[in-house]
Parts: structure tokens; C-alpha cells; sequence
């Protein structure tokens, strides 16, 4: 036994620290070493050496690795993994979202929020227009920078994106950009002469409720004939041009089709001027990256207030003392009308078919506009598209497998691939496997870890996260699955951002000692939904073995519940909401939520009592039921309570009818 646990710690430790092969086969070599010494069973030594030398020895040799291992594994995954997903790894760059990027983006929102004065400020920064203003700001020159930042914090420019030629790529016969003179504002300059037809996209719908009218375009074009140009460097390729929307010559307006035929702008209106010309793919990029950023935050406030509305219905329904099913309807259309209330039809329905399709935008990272897509029957890529891209980008090592296996002609798909597993994809599978199993059987505690509880607990299920991608992009046969495996996953992602979003907003709010207990059980409740969504990946896998492997090292311990105790904590903090004090007052702040629920919980507390008595009084018969304000009427009348709790009865009932009417009729 005590050699038996110590191969296993030694397994648990060379695949938490991402050991390599030659590594491993040192470190059991040397275990084998010192059993040999020191053990007790010689038959056992000899079988394990023996099973030693016949998986370890080959696995250290290229040739016969390739051949005995690979090539199956490679034959498996081109004919179950591969088929559907071909083009798209084929079109998807793993370098749109880089670490530079979201610098210059991180740099961008406080730029952007340093223009402002107080109080708009915090509105500027949820980034209307992000887009645009990333690009500038990263890449524009410093007169641009200057005239175009504040315009756009202050709202009074609104620039729309158009990358992507209607009837192909961008090198399209349609589209042209000469380098010429030509007379812009009663001066003649030099400039581009441009042709083109492009699909417009509004994406500065993402944190921006009242957009106004959009006041440029933000196109791309191919220069190749720099000649005019003797003191710059001879680039060519791609650039991006802010074309006025006034401009004669242009037609179309907002998301679809944006026609341009011969019209004319300076050189100061490409982004960086003449040093911009050649680099628009990273232009594009930081756009792109941008643009995310931007929905991200809005879906983190949205899901927030998603998880209290839910709440708050089952509460209602326990205090009217009605079945959770009178709601259910109400509920679905909630959800779809609170995406919508974020991006509108026109926008979200524009995005999807337009950057989407062409991979620009994966709207995987925002659940709420993917199931509000799927609500309205927006055209979009279902099923593994709607989250595989996101998958890609957080996991790249398992986009290289599979971009390798994919890979032609075979003959040089098979020693990539083996490149690619026997690289970096076996040791960070097998890291994945060690540090979900172990954070979740220590429910994220790790001896010398720093972080507060929640923190911790953070840690524990982005791992679990990691290693269930692990198990949807290499086992999962798109095939056969139906979704529920997606679905599920899906919301293990959704919930984990929004535990992030509230613990960051605490952080940078200031951890008010009052504010902690709301927080802890805030992340609880997340934590919950998590486990329970973890728990339905599991379900979902088809075959047995994965799902006693994956529940082994996901939930080891069983998923959390709402026992009594956390519904109990959670109606104590909802009455100490009802004193004024910093808490009730930074409420909005620490956790993205409705101040509507905030003064419907308050009213639920004050009026229990009150309700108890009633329903009690109904259920002996003493009161006949009735609809709530009629009820109330009778219980006052037969002093089954007094006047002031028949108030906070119908305090209570009118804010909750107004939530859900006011829910009702936006759907």
C-alpha cells in the first residue's frame, strides 16, 4: 500500500506540473529502481517492469509511437471529430484574442473613463462604440486619438464596423482603394479613391442604450500601389479607413449593406495615417477583441440580474402560496426579452448572420444573446458552433491537436499530430485531470494557497471547467450527441463569469466588512448552479466510463444544494437590507443587480409574517381564496391581521406584480 501511494503521488505530481514524457519515464524508472530494492514481491517487480518496457519504451520512440498509437487516434478523430468542424478550423485564428491585445484594450477603458467628468464616467467606460475607439486607440495616430476619444466617450460620433465584402473576402473585384490627389474640404490632398460593398454592423449596440445616429463607418480596404508615398515604407495589404457616413457617393445606413463608388478621403482618415497601411488584420483584431470585451461586461450584469429574478419568482411564488408553474411561462419570456432589451432585434439578428458566419464574432461568449437567438430562430450555427470557437480560444493547445489532425495530406497530418498530442495536449489534459480532481476533493483549499474563500473555491471550478472542454473537444462525437452535453456546458461558463464579475466588483469597490456575507452567499448561490449544471455535463456523456471518470474527478464530493441553511442566510441578509447602512447603499455596486428585486425582497421580509397568517387562515377555512388584494381585504376585515400588516401586504404584492408585469409585457 505505502508504495502503491506513493506511485500515485508521484503520478498526481508530475501531471500537475505539466511533466513531459522523458520525465515521467525517469521518475516511474526510479520508482521501479527503489521497488526493486526494496520491495517485497519479486513477481510483482517483473510484471511491473514488464509492463514498463511495453508502454513507456514505445511511447519514447517517435517511429513506433506514431504507428502503434497515433495513427488509430488520428484515424478516430478524422472520422468521428473532424467532419463538421473542417472549414472552421481552418478559418478560426487563435491570435485574435493575444495577451497585447487585451492590454491595449485594458488601456483603452481607462483612457476612455479619464476623458470623462464625473458622474458619466462609469457609463462612459461600459463602452459604447469599444470597437472603434480600441482601434483607435491602439493604433490611431495621436491627432486621431485626441479628436476621436472624447467624441466617442461624449457620445457625439458613433462609428459602425464594415470588414466584410457581401459577395466574398476583401479582395473582392468590387472593392478598390487607389492612392491619388484629390479635393477633400475645398483642399487638395493625398488620399484613397474607394469602391466598395460591405456589410455594415452597428457593434456599438453592445453598451450603448441610446445610440443615436451613426456617424462614420469604419471600412476595411486593400492598398497595394503605395508609389505616391516615397517617405514611407513600401506597405502594402489591408488597412482600416473611417469613411464619413454623409460622404456623397455613400449609400446604406446602420447594420446590412454599405455601398461606396468612387468617393474620396485623405490619408489622415486611415487609422495611423500612411504608417497604417498593411496592418489591418491586427487592427481587425483589436476590434474584434474589443467588441467581446464589451459584450462580455454587458452579459455579466445581464445573467447577474438573471439568477435574482429567479430567485425572487420562486419567492413570490412561496409567499402567494401558488405553484412555481404559474410563473414558468413568464419566466422563459423574461430571459429572451432581457436580451433583447440589451441588443434589439435589428442588431443581434445583423450580428449573428454577418460577423458570426464569417467567424468574426463567436457569440458563445455572451449565453444570453446565444439562447435569445435560438429563441427568435436567428439563422446561426447551432450546437457545437455556438461554443466550440470559445473553447478554442481559452484552450489553444486543443485547437493545435485537432487543427493538426485536420491537417492534408495525411502524410503530414500524422507526425503533426503526434507533435501536437505528444507536445504540450497529453501533459495539459492530464494537468486538467490532476488539478480539477484535486481542487474539487478539497473543494479548492491547497496548502500554502492565498485568496480568500471564494476565491478558492474560483480556482476549483475553472479547473473543472478546463478539464470538461477537455472532454467535449476530443471524446464528443458531433454525430450522435443531442445538445444537452452543450447545453450544459454552456452554463457552467455563464455562471463562472458571473461569479468572477461580482467577486472583481467587489475587489475594486473595497471589501466593506458588512459586505461580505452578501458576497459569500452571492458566490454560493453561484457555485450551486455550477455544480448542477457540472453534474448535467456528466449525465449527458453516452458512455458509462466517462461519466464514472469525469464525475470522479468533477463532483467527488456530490454537487452543493439549497438546504435550509442557505435559503435561511439568505432571507437574514434580505431583512438586514431593510436598515440603512453602507450595504443597502453600495448594494448596485458590489453586484450587478435590480434595485427593483432589492426593494421587492425587502417588502417579502417585512410582510411574512403577515402572509403566514392569511394563508394559514385560508387553509383552516376561516378565509374563502381570492385573488391577493381582495384576500387581504378579508383578512383586515375579520382581524386575521391588523391595518398596518394589511399595508405591508400590499406593498409586497404591488411591487411583485409590477415585476412581473413589467417582465410580461417587454416579452
Amino acid at each position: 500500500m505505502l508504495w502503491l501511494s506513493l506511485l500515485v503521488t508521484v503520478g498526481i505530481a508530475l501531471a500537475w506540473h505539466r511533466a513531459g514524457l522523458r520525465t515521467t519515464t525517469a521518475s516511474i524508472a526510479l520508482w521501479l529502481l527503489l521497488y526493486g530494492v526494496f520491495g517485497e514481491s519479486l513477481a510483482l517487480f517483473a510484471l511491473l517492469l514488464l509492463l514498463f518496457v511495453a508502454v513507456l519504451v514505445p511511447l519514447s520512440l517517435p517511429t513506433l509511437r506514431q504507428e502503434w498509437l497515433t495513427r488509430p487516434l488520428l484515424d478516430h478523430v478524422l472520422r468521428r471529430r473532424l467532419p463538421p468542424r473542417r472549414a472552421a478550423l481552418a478559418a478560426f485564428d487563435p491570435q485574435a484574442a493575444s495577451q497585447a491585445q487585451q492590454q491595449a484594450l485594458h488601456a483603452l477603458l481607462g483612457e476612455r473613463a479619464a476623458v470623462l467628468s464625473p458622474p458619466a464616467a462609469d457609463d462612459g467606460a461600459a463602452v459604447p462604440d469599444s470597437a472603434a475607439a480600441a482601434v483607435i486607440a491602439a493604433h490611431g495616430s495621436d491627432e486621431q486619438r485626441q479628436h476621436w476619444l472624447p467624441a466617442l466617450a461624449r457620445r457625439e460620433a458613433r462609428i459602425a464596423l464594415a470588414f466584410d465584402a457581401r459577395w466574398g473576402n476583401g479582395e473582392h473585384s468590387a472593392d478598390r482603394a487607389q492612392l491619388t490627389r484629390g479635393i477633400w474640404k475645398g483642399h487638395d490632398t493625398l488620399g484613397l479613391r474607394l469602391s466598395f460593398d460591405k456589410f455594415g454592423v452597428d457593434a456599438g449596440d453592445a453598451g450603448n442604450d441610446h445610440p443615436g445616429e451613426i456617424s462614420d463607418y469604419l471600412v476595411r480596404v486593400d492598398v497595394h500601389d503605395t508609389a505616391l508615398l516615397p517617405s514611407v515604407a513600401p506597405r502594402r495589404g489591408s488597412t482600416l479607413v473611417l469613411v464619413p457616413a454623409t460622404l456623397s457617393g455613400l449609400r446604406g445606413h446602420g447594420s446590412g449593406s454599405i455601398q461606396a463608388h468612387d468617393v474620396f478621403v485623405p490619408l489622415s482618415r486611415l487609422v495611423g495615417g500612411a504608417d497604417g497601411i498593411g496592418d489591418g488584420e491586427r487592427q481587425i483584431a483589436t476590434a474584434i477583441a474589443a467588441d467581446q470585451y464589451a459584450r462580455l461586461q454587458r452579459a455579466h450584469r445581464v445573467t447577474a440580474q438573471a439568477l435574482r429574478r429567479d430567485a425572487l419568482l420562486d419567492r413570490i411564488d412561496a409567499f402567494f402560496d401558488r405553484p412555481a408553474a404559474t410563473t414558468r411561462a413568464q419566466r422563459r419570456e423574461q430571459q429572451v426579452a432581457a436580451a433583447l432589451d440589451v441588443y434589439g432585434i435589428g442588431a443581434l439578428t445583423a450580428l449573428l448572420r454577418s460577423l458570426h458566419a464569417q467567424q468574426r464574432l463567436h457569440p458563445a461568449l455572451n449565453p444570453v444573446v446565444a439562447s435569445a437567438a435560438a429563441a427568435l430562430g436567428v439563422a446561426v450555427p447551432r450546437g457545437d458552433a455556438a461554443i466550440e470557437p470559445l473553447l478554442w480560444t481559452l484552450y489553444p493547445t486543443q485547437h493545435a491537436m485537432l487543427a493538426a489532425a485536420a491537417t492534408t495530406p495525411y502524410g503530414a497530418a500524422l507526425p503533426a499530430f503526434d507533435a501536437a498530442l505528444f507536445g504540450d495536449g497529453l501533459r495539459e489534459m492530464l494537468a486538467h485531470s490532476a488539478h480539477a480532481g484535486l481542487l474539487a476533493l478539497l473543494d479548492g483549499r491547497m496548502l500554502g494557497g492565498d485568496g480568500d474563500r471564494n476565491t478558492q473555491r474560483l480556482a476549483r471550478y475553472r479547473a473543472a471547467l478546463a478539464l470538461a472542454a477537455d472532454a467535449w473537444l476530443t471524446t464528443r462525437d458531433p454525430l450522435l450527441a443531442d445538445g444537452a452535453d452543450h447545453s450544459a456546458l454552456i452554463d457552467a461558463f455563464a455562471q463562472t463569469l458571473t461569479l468572477v464579475a461580482a467577486l472583481q466588483a467587489h475587489r475594486d469597490g473595497g471589501a466593506l466588512r458588512d459586505e461580505q456575507a452578501l458576497i459569500d452567499t452571492f458566490c454560493e448561490r453561484c457555485c450551486r448552479r455550477i455544480d448542477a449544471a457540472l453534474d448535467r455535463f456528466v449525465a449527458s456523456q453516452a458512455q458509462r466510463r466517462r461519466r464514472v471518470m469525469l464525475r470522479a474527478l468533477l463532483l467527488p464530493t456530490g454537487a452543493l444544494l439549497a438546504g435550509a441553511g442557505a435559503r435561511q442566510r439568505e432571507r437574514a441578509l434580505a431583512a438586514r437590507l431593510q436598515a440603512p447602512g453602507a450595504i443597502r447603499d453600495r448594494l448596485l455596486q458590489v453586484l450587478p443587480a435590480d434595485a427593483t428585486g432589492t426593494r421587492l425582497e425587502i417588502a417579502l421580509d417585512a410582510a411574512t409574517s403577515a402572509q403566514r397568517r392569511v394563508i394559514a387562515a385560508v387553509r383552516a377555512g376561516q378565509l374563502t381564496p381570492a385573488p391577493p388584494v381582495d384576500l387581504i381585504a378579508a383578512a383586515t376585515a375579520q382581524s386575521v391581521i391588523d391595518p398596518s400588516d394589511a399595508e405591508r401586504l400590499r406593498s409586497a404584492y404591488n411591487l411583485a406584480d409590477d415585476l412581473l408585469q413589467a417582465r410580461f409585457n417587454a416579452a
